[in-house]
């Protein structure tokens, strides 16, 4: 899959399953996840590591799955029955939310 980057999610709860589960190498085996839903706090949060935005007009899939994600997100189905902290969700990009 291109345009993608897979997030290591060992350090989240085990119950705690991604929709899009991309498998490690043999030697490494860690959890990883491309996209994700949990509560967080009092909020619900959905994690994608898939770009849904560029170039849709020619990523067919892409733009469907962003369609799809979109609907899902505002209906009442949205509901993550695993809860992960603020902290654990911050540890999945330590680049970017580096103080």
């Amino acid at each position: 899959m291109t345009a993608s980057a897979a997030m290591v999610l060992d350090h989240l709860p085990d119950a705690l399953r991604p929709t899009v589960q991309p498998i490690d190498t043999w030697f490494r085996y860690r959890r990883l996840g491309l996209l994700f839903e949990a509560r967080v706090a009092r909020g619900r949060l959905m994690v994608c590591g898939i770009d849904l935005r560029g170039d849709l007009e020619r990523r067919h899939a892409a733009r469907q799955m962003r369609r799809s994600r979109l609907a899902c997100m505002g209906s009442a189905a949205f509901n993550p029955e695993v809860a992960v902290s603020p902290d654990e969700v911050a540890r999945l990009f330590p680049t970017q939310w580096a103080g």
